[in-house]
């Protein structure tokens, strides 16, 4: 007997086994939405930043705790959330950058999300060689998973802390373009470390070319959208905005990924085409724009609650003990050595902006590690690239460290350092772009 299954019985295994993998997966998600709401009332209760718990509760659902969230990094259920997820997380991100209030601190965001990454990671990436004993291209994969700061931990705070409006959208607007930046460096990272060539105007180059396609893309499928979802075009889209921001996200990330550009960059350039609007002349009606804002808000933090959730059950915690405190010594010069000179190279050259000291310092402070680099982590996770597990226990650290520290440090920091604001002026809300 060959033991093959042919003809009506070998369809029944198939089905039996695709039927398999269909309750798996509501399975999981069932545990995963329902441990999200438990945790997402747990942080309003103890005023903790939902995600920590969400990283901690996929710790104790996961491989190293009673293992009912087992998802492995390469299947390609945990690749697709983490790569939606990513895309929509970037997308709002875009909808909340104001071009307006950047006109005077543009130059500060522009060093920030380009001089400021690369400092950041080299920073990095020169400790963690140092103190690993690993090669400078596997570390400067580390420090560039981390380098980006987090938009969806700052916004939700920027909502409730009334900062200065100029230094609250310079870290918002720092957030949302640098997410981008740093995908695209890991991107080239990647490449040379999975044993492509490395040369400076090499990487310079992809890394343009990304950026630059990336761009392209973004903007063509951001002003359709605008076109489609202003008040001049209702009858098209009329109650599908919805709709129309999903199929904006995922076409705009899978032209540019299939053109060589930057998914990534793509989504968010998408976002802030569709954000300010306005800008370009075209308006949207109050209730649509409303519909639009409230589910991309909703379907973002539903993809944050998975991302963590599932970074969180894939973490080793054998191997995050095993680097120890090389592993923490890492983080104290990622927060205290490479933020702080990101910031100065950044700030200083900027005249126009007219910093002052203490909010330098409180840029210095304000820094989230978050959605972006968790997500990047899985995806190196996924690719079963050497390097992963080291990437994925210094962005485990980083993320506890920074939002159990410094996020729920940032209203105190705020108000010793003198950046909040008398007046109800604030951080302007989203539904301002509506006209």
């Amino acid at each position: 007997m060959s033991g093959q299954v042919d003809g009506p019985g070998k369809e029944m295994a198939m089905g039996g086994e695709g039927a398999q993998l269909v309750h798996e997966g509501l399975r999981l998600l069932s545990v995963a939405l329902t441990a999200g709401i438990v945790l997402g009332w747990a942080s309003n209760r103890l005023r903790i930043p939902d995600i920590v718990l969400y990283l901690v509760g996929g710790m104790l659902l996961g491989q190293s705790g009673f293992g009912w969230l087992a998802v492995p990094a390469n299947s390609a259920i945990n690749q697709f959330i983490l790569t939606f997820g990513a895309a929509v997380i970037l997308f709002d991100g875009g909808l909340a950058t104001k071009l307006k209030i950047l006109q005077r601190v543009w130059l500060t965001v522009a060093l920030l999300v380009t001089a400021g990454v690369l400092v950041t990671a080299l920073a990095v990436a020169g400790t963690v060689s140092a103190l690993m004993g690993v090669s400078f291209v596997s570390a400067l994969l580390v420090g560039s998973v981390i380098a980006s700061t987090d938009p969806a931990a700052l916004i939700p705070i920027f909502r409730k802390v009334k900062i200065k409006p100029q230094l609250a959208q310079t870290v918002v607007s720092e957030s949302a373009f640098n997410d981008a930046v740093a995908a695209m460096l890991v991107s080239v990272v990647v490449g040379v470390a999975a044993g492509g060539a490395f040369s400076i105007g090499g990487a310079a180059g992809g890394f343009l070319r990304l950026a630059g396609l990336g761009l392209v893309v973004g903007a063509v499928f951001g002003l359709l959208a605008a076109v489609l979802l202003g008040h001049r075009s209702r009858h098209v889209v009329r109650d599908y905005e919805a709709v129309t921001a999903i199929a904006l996200v995922v076409s705009a990330y899978v032209l540019s990924e299939a053109v060589g550009g930057s998914g990534f960059m793509a989504v968010f350039t998408a976002g802030l085409m569709v954000g300010n609007a306005p800008i370009f002349g075209m308006r949207f009606e109050k209730t649509g724009w409303r519909r639009l804002e409230l589910f991309v808000e909703h379907l973002g933090l539903k993809m944050r609650m998975l991302i963590f959730l599932l970074l969180g059950s894939q973490v080793d915690l054998g191997q995050v003990l095993q680097y120890g405190w090389r592993a923490w010594a890492v983080i104290a010069v990622f927060i205290l050595v490479g933020r702080p000179l990101a910031v100065l190279v950044s700030a200083l050259p900027d005249r126009r902006a007219g910093w002052r000291n203490n909010e330098v310092v409180f840029l210095m402070w304000t820094r989230e590690t978050g959605v972006i680099p968790a997500a990047l982590a899985g995806m190196i996770a996924g690719q079963g690239l050497p390097e992963a597990p080291l990437v994925s226990a210094v962005t485990f650290l980083a993320i506890l460290v920074t939002l159990l520290i410094q996020a729920t440090s940032t209203p105190w920091a705020a108000k010793r350092l003198g950046v909040l604001v008398r007046s109800e002026e604030t951080l302007p809300s989203r539904g301002g772009r509506r006209g």
